[in-house]
């Protein structure tokens, strides 16, 4: 996705089958890196290691938007 901007719904933000950089979806959201990872650490948020680099799915992102409509 490159518009900064949500659709007017936000289950579309997100691709469910690509995965997304934790920087890539601060830009989307306009929310704070400290927002993303404390929903990470609490187990709001799934995430896998790709390497050295953290990658959140984006049928996991758009459900974790779903609650917030």
């Amino acid at each position: 996705m490159t518009a900064k901007k949500l659709p007017v719904d936000p289950r579309d933000a997100f691709a469910p089958t690509q995965y997304y950089s934790i920087a890539s979806v601060c830009d989307v959201l306009q929310v704070s890196r400290g927002l993303i990872n404390e929903a990470l650490i609490h187990g709001d948020l799934k995430a896998i290691k790709a390497g050295t680099r953290i990658r959140i799915r984006g049928k996991e992102l758009n459900a974790w938007l779903t609650p917030y409509r």
